[in-house]
Parts: C-alpha cells; sequence; structure tokens
C-alpha cells in the first residue's frame, strides 16, 4: 500500500535507528494492520528510559527519518562494570576537558 513494495515489509525483530539519534536502536516488537491505513508497527527502545511508539511502515522506510541496521552495525553501549572501570582510575588519567 501507498508504493511499499514487498522487499520493504517489515517483520518482528528488524532493527531500525533514527537519523537525528544514531545510538538507540528501536526493535519491531509488534505489527498492527488497521483497516484503510499502510502497516503500523510498534518499536520499542530499551535503556534507561522504556520507550514504546507507534509508526507507519511508510515513515520507517523513509530514509530521511529511519534506517534500517543488523546487529554488526549497533554500538553496544557501555556497561557498568566498564564504566566502573573507567571511575576507578586515578584523577590524572581523565579530566572533563582533556587536560
Amino acid at each position: 500500500m501507498l508504493g511499499l513494495r514487498s522487499s520493504d515489509e517489515v517483520r518482528l525483530g528488524d532493527r531500525f535507528m533514527r537519523v537525528d539519534d544514531p545510538v538507540s536502536v528501536w526493535t519491531v516488537r509488534r505489527l498492527v494492520d488497521l483497516p484503510r491505513l499502510p502497516l503500523h508497527a510498534q518499536l520499542e527502545c530499551s535503556g534507561p528510559f522504556h520507550r514504546r511508539v507507534l509508526v507507519s511502515s511508510v515513515v520507517l522506510h523513509d530514509r530521511r527519518i529511519y534506517r534500517s541496521v543488523n546487529k554488526a552495525e549497533v554500538q553496544p553501549k557501555p556497561s557498568a562494570r566498564s564504566m566502573a572501570a573507567e571511575l576507578a582510575r586515578p584523577r590524572g588519567w581523565r579530566s572533563l576537558f582533556g587536560w
């Protein structure tokens, strides 16, 4: 519908990143098929603030807004252990301004 090709189908588990927020990764958790409307997907972004949004598949495939990503492209967020190790270093090792 609305020019959506079969190769552009949205599937459960697909992952997307917003162009204006390349750090957050959104995963398709549910598909919603509403009468007379394009397919919609419920996206979930886990992190410190667990967020959910409902987005049209047409918007998901608009490269100005979202970009499809695979697992290899996703940068892992620092773990609590790696952050604790960084904070445990002597003060001379780090500085807010890099000096």
